[in-house]
């Protein structure tokens, strides 16, 4: 197009130009032919001819203008034309970029979509797998049980039947001790955590001695000839003393004192008293000796009285019935394992009552149980029976809550329906007695305790050795790993315990740990 107008304005200024030219010479002849006429008309035809050129460069400049205007249009039309071209090829750019970006995009999808179709046929083939795997297993159980089921064939009803119950009773025993082992140690995890939060903060709060009362009467005196006014002439006052009150005195070399022996701690308390009475009275005659002794006799169960009211003082219990307070006063003469009875029950109410305010139960109600769980252990010389038992039917004929009732019979756990009380007594019955320095017992119980622990352990015959360990409290058993499973090791263990439980007595707890374990060795040389 642009050439065409092009080739058009040059052929249009050429024409002009021709034409000019043309008539310049047609003018110039004109001219001359007016010359040859006259000079006047030489003058006009020279300003005609001026007029001429005058026109005609007009009209050249005008064409030229007009043509200039016309490309100058032209030129214009074609920049927006080319315009709104370069307007479109942005857009159909834009459009591409954006197609272009929807294709990496669906791009990315399809190769997530290809990693998890990858993945997914992974993972059918190892379910593939797996399902090949159990239809082997299962065709070799269907073998095993076709091979049973033909050597059931050769059995009579009963002998089948016992096979069936011996193989039922084989995986039970396997799913059960799983099960055991399972739910004991969610309970471990969670009851320690809850039995430490309970227990830590009433063992901190309660401080008592750790001294054991080995209950020794010693009657000390200022003056050394009292050890001769007790012995007496011929020995007279010592032993009509010893009459009276059932009991051996001990002079030892001491100058100022003198020693009370008996089986009897009431017996040998009221001995003390009387020596202490009559040492301070100056006098002792056989006479004053029985006068003493009656006397003592007479007012010994208000002493008793006395003591179990300040037991039940320290206990923070209110207590008045006299039988129960004398009771609480002969614990005072009792020993566990050289500890005190009644210092120990007066430990065990202040434990309970922590416990029970921490678990938000009534503190007095398990103070209390605490205070009397040993009470049948004043009784125990008298009727036929375990402690608690005894303890507990005590109460009970004296008219008690029966909550206290069935709170001191269930202590040790010795009836079917133990109570909350009883559970707490028994925990702060097990703090007190095994605390360090709370009890001891001679060599030749703690040896007969571990023989018999060991004795029991080696009676099963999956024990190839056992080891009493930690003074007496642990047994570890070792068993062969080949001929016991995991299964049989924990009922070992279960069944162990129990008989120890049942046929050994000792203080607190005692651990058993059965040990299965394969060890294999070899030297480097």
């Amino acid at each position: 197009m642009v050439q065409v107008l092009v080739a058009a304005f040059s052929g249009l200024i050429i024409g002009i130009f021709v034409g000019y030219q043309l008539r310049s010479i047609l003018i110039k002849n004109t001219i001359s032919s007016l010359q040859k006429n006259s000079k006047t008309a030489k003058l006009d035809a020279e300003r005609e001819a001026a007029n001429i050129i005058r026109t005609a460069e007009i009209q050249a400049k005008t064409a030229a203008i007009k043509a200039r205007e016309a490309f100058e249009a032209t030129t214009r039309d074609q920049k927006k034309q080319l315009s709104k071209e370069q307007e479109a090829i942005n857009k159909r750019e834009e459009i591409l970029l954006s197609r272009e970006q929807n294709l990496n995009s669906k791009a990315d999808f399809i190769n997530k979509k290809e990693a998890i179709l990858d993945k997914r046929q992974e993972e059918n083939e190892k379910y593939n797998a797996s399902i090949k795997e159990r239809e082997a297993k299962a065709d070799a159980l269907a073998k095993e049980a076709t091979e049973k089921l033909q050597k059931l064939a050769r059995f009579t009803r009963d002998e089948a039947k016992k096979e069936l119950f011996d193989e039922a009773k084989k995986e039970l025993e396997e799913d059960i001790s799983t099960l055991i082992k399972r739910e004991k140690e969610n309970l471990k995890e969670t009851s320690e955590e809850m039995a430490r939060e309970i227990l830590i903060p009433a063992m901190q709060r309660y401080s008592a001695s750790h001294i054991t009362d080995l209950m020794l009467r010693t009657v000390t005196f200022d003056d050394p000839t009292v050890k001769g006014k007790i012995i007496g002439r011929e020995g007279r006052n010592i032993r009509a003393l010893e009459a009276a009150t059932g009991v051996n005195i001990i002079i030892e070399d001491a100058p100022n004192s003198v020693t009370v022996s008996s089986l009897s701690p009431e017996r040998r308390e009221l001995a003390g008293i009387v020596l202490e009475k009559l040492i301070a009275g100056g006098t002792i005659t056989v006479q004053k000796i029985e006068e003493m002794v009656r006397e003592v006799s007479e007012n010994f169960d208000k002493y008793l009285n006395d003591i179990g009211a300040k037991a039940c003082a320290k206990a923070n219990i209110i207590e008045n019935d006299k039988q129960i307070l004398n009771k609480l006063g002969r614990l005072y003469f009792r020993t566990s394992f050289t500890q005190n009875v009644l210092q120990h029950s007066i430990e065990v109410a202040n434990l309970a009552g922590m416990i029970a305010t921490e678990l938000h139960l009534d503190a007095t109600i398990a103070r209390k149980i605490g205070l009397l769980h040993d009470i049948g252990k004043a009784l125990d010389h008298e009727i036929q029976g375990p402690h608690a038992a005894i303890g507990a039917d005590f109460l009970r004929k004296l008219n008690q809550p029966e909550e206290i009732v069935a709170g001191v019979a269930g202590h040790h756990g010795e009836v079917t329906n133990v109570t909350r009380y009883a559970i707490i007594a028994s925990i702060a019955d097990a703090i007190s007695s095994s605390r360090p320095g709370a009890r001891c017992e001679t060599t030749s119980l703690y040896l007969e305790r571990v023989e018999k622990m060991e004795k029991i352990a080696t009676s099963f015959k999956q024990t190839k050795n056992c080891y009493a360990v930690q003074a007496g409290r642990e047994i570890n058993v070792i068993v062969d790993p080949v001929e016991t499973s995991d299964s049989q090791a924990m009922n070992l263990a279960k069944e162990i315990a129990r008989r120890i439980q049942l046929e050994v007595k000792y203080p607190g707890q005692i651990k058993v740990v059965v040990i299965r374990e394969n060890r294999c060795i070899e030297y480097a040389k």
